[in-house]
């Protein structure tokens, strides 16, 4: 019988394990922009890797992108680290519009304007600048704020730009949907449920066979 409980327990355990959380991520014009969820209620991670191509295959520096829910309520302010690290100012209901710096109107869009640029490599080219020598790696940690935010499917709008005094974007602006996948769960109630039916019908075995 102790045997059976001890098996219990860690199929439990098994049952209520949760598995690592996923992500989903939009491959554009040779970058790929990735969302997951973070450890925190309200934290999104994103991330940006790859090398530019189309009418970005010119850019050096990242200048601002935008955030916003596809659905109601909408946050009501937002914190960001990123890596590499500058500061920034953060603009709720606030998209891009003309220069692709922060300078829309948008009810529910969170945009992020980095005081400095962040150079898409370690040492940016030149301007005029010639082909670019990539992989990009950069990273933020986004905390909304705001509750019952529902943040599965975010709207992301981002402007890169040449040279980082540059007032304007260059290329395209994006306007696309991303999902942010929730924590994937383990086998939860129902895994444990068959686990324990099969221990149990193990051990009525075993009782028969010690009967017989």
């Amino acid at each position: 019988m102790k045997n059976l409980k001890a098996m219990l327990i860690a199929a439990g355990a098994l049952g209520f394990t949760p598995m690592a959380a996923s992500a989903d991520s939009l491959l554009f014009q040779g970058l790929t922009f990735t969302l997951s969820p973070g450890a925190a209620t309200n934290e999104v991670l994103f991330s940006i890797t790859g090398t530019p191509t189309g009418d970005w295959s010119t850019v050096n520096f990242l200048k601002a992108f935008s955030l916003k829910p596809t659905v109601a309520p909408f946050p009501t302010n937002a914190t960001i680290t990123s890596n590499p690290s500058t500061s920034w100012t953060v603009d709720p209901n606030t998209n891009q519009s003309g220069s692709g710096f922060c300078d829309g109107s948008a009810n529910g869009a969170t945009c992020f304007l980095a005081n400095t640029a962040i150079a898409l490599q370690t040492t940016p080219n030149p301007s005029p600048p010639p082909a670019n020598t990539f992989p990009t790696n950069l990273s933020f940690d986004i905390n909304f704020t705001g509750t019952g935010l529902d943040l599965n499917v975010l709207h992301l709008q981002i402007a890169f730009i040449v040279n980082a005094n540059d007032t304007k974007k260059t290329g395209n602006l994006v306007s696309e949907d991303i999902v942010v996948p929730g924590p994937i769960v383990g086998a939860g109630l129902p895994g444990l449920i068959f686990a324990c039916g099969g221990l149990l019908g193990l051990a009525r075995h075993r009782r028969r066979g010690r009967l017989a």
